[in-house]
Formats: structure tokens, C-alpha cells, sequence
């Protein structure tokens, strides 16, 4: 009977990470579309090419409307050679789905920072909003640590410690676990969860399920945008929890 129960809880926990993962597909989707959205309106704005760039928001505005837009973020992106990327949040509602980015740029002054929002409407096509600001800063992240404070560099240890037990897990399950070594390592990386609060400038809450943002960070940005990224390796704590049934998975 204890194998039975042990199975049971087992399969409620994957049928929670998996309502968790369905979730994520949709908004990893709609990420993945909005930056490559995203991308293409920079590199069409980069090339001077009005006609491409208007195509991504052509639903939204007339060619009249954007034009003048369109002239002052060519300014803004005057100079520009190469850049990169970094997500920062996105916010999912009923009638849209929006995300932001922390873009770096060489210029040949030096480096210029932008923060961009990118924002289309559920059902449709194309994007219904797109934000271009120079000179926003971020702190933070991986690679924008530098004048962080106290509770920033606790968040990033916190996520460390994660990823660490995490590991422990994984390699615990691989040298230790016998028939059930599959379902172990499952659970270990299916229960990798991020929870994502923007405190300011208004709260909301999102969960996603999955390996593009999996580490603890608390991201301030000079837009007014302060969040909270939370890893918390679930499949690994259930993992230890249940560690004695996977190692021996004979007992009854």
C-alpha cells in the first residue's frame, strides 16, 4: 500500500507541474514571438527601412501615424552597430500580452542602453504597441550587478543556492536511484519554477515554468519597473522528500 501511495503522490505533483508547464507554453510563445517582433522592427529601423517596420504595427496605426515615430527612434538608434537583448518582464492580460527588454548597443561613442516594451493583442497579429526609451538603466541581473544593493546581491546568492540544490538532486538521483531513476530526474527538472512579482510600478504576478529566467534576481530599472524573479526548485525539494522511495523503489 505504501508503493501505491508514494505513486499517487508522485503523480499529483507531476499533474501540478504540469498545469504549471501549460501555462508557460503559452506565455514562452507569445516571448518568443514578441522578440523576434522585437528584433525585427530594430533591425528594420537600423537598415532605414520604413516600409518593414511599419508591417509590425500596420493593425494598429496608419502609415501617417507612424512616420514621425518612426523618425525619432532612428534617432534614437542613430549610430547603433550592434546590440543584444535581455527579457525583463512580461504582463499578460485579457486583451494583451506585453514584454519588455534591457537592449545594450554599441555605438561609436561607447555603449548606449534603451528599454523597449513590445505588446501585442490576443488573437491577432502584429503589434498594437511598441516603446523605445534611450538611456535606461538596469540593475540587477547576471550582467548588470554593478552598484546592486545589499538585497540585490541576496536574491542572486538565493538563486545560487537553488541552482545548487538543484544539482545536488540531479546527480544524487543519477548515481543513487535505481528503477526509478527516470521519473526522479523528471521531477527534478519539470519542478524548475520562477515566480516573477512586479512590485512597481503596480503588482501583478506571473509563473513560468521552464528554463529561459531560472535564477533569483530583484531588477530595478530606471523606467520605474522594480521586479522580483523568484527560482524555486520544487522538483528538487520533492525529490529529497520522497528520496527514500526512489532509492528503494522495491519496498512496499
Amino acid at each position: 500500500m505504501k508503493k501505491y501511495r508514494v505513486l499517487t503522490t508522485t503523480i499529483c505533483i507531476f499533474l501540478v507541474l504540469l498545469t504549471l508547464t501549460g501555462c508557460s507554453r503559452a506565455n514562452e510563445e507569445a516571448s518568443a514571438r514578441l522578440e523576434t517582433q522585437t528584433r525585427g522592427m530594430i533591425d528594420a529601423i537600423l537598415a532605414d527601412d520604413a516600409a518593414t517596420a511599419y508591417a509590425f504595427v500596420a493593425g494598429t496605426v496608419s502609415n501617417e501615424e507612424f512616420l514621425p515615430v518612426y523618425a525619432q527612434m532612428r534617432e534614437m538608434l542613430a549610430g547603433v552597430t550592434t546590440y543584444q537583448l535581455e527579457r525583463l518582464k512580461h504582463n499578460d492580460t485579457d486583451a494583451s500580452y506585453a514584454l519588455s527588454f534591457y537592449m545594450t548597443a554599441q555605438t561609436p561613442e561607447g555603449e548606449a542602453t534603451y528599454a523597449i516594451t513590445a505588446q501585442e493583442p490576443k488573437g491577432g497579429t502584429g503589434l498594437n504597441a511598441f516603446h523605445l526609451q534611450k538611456n535606461a538603466v538596469v540593475v540587477g541581473t547576471l550582467l548588470t550587478m554593478g552598484g546592486a544593493s545589499v538585497w540585490q546581491w541576496c536574491a542572486l546568492i538565493l538563486g545560487l543556492l537553488a541552482w545548487v540544490l538543484t544539482v545536488i538532486a540531479a546527480v544524487d538521483c543519477l548515481r543513487n536511484a535505481k528503477d526509478s531513476k527516470g521519473m526522479g530526474l523528471m521531477l527534478i527538472l519539470l519542478g524548475m519554477v520562477t515566480f516573477s512579482f512586479t512590485v512597481a510600478p503596480a503588482f501583478s504576478l506571473s509563473v513560468t515554468h521552464g528554463y529561459y529566467f531560472p535564477y533569483t534576481a530583484y531588477v530595478t530599472a530606471s523606467t520605474g519597473e522594480n521586479v522580483l524573479h523568484l527560482f524555486l526548485p520544487l522538483g528538487a525539494i520533492g525529490y529529497f522528500l520522497l528520496r527514500r522511495r526512489f532509492l528503494h523503489p522495491e519496498e512496499k
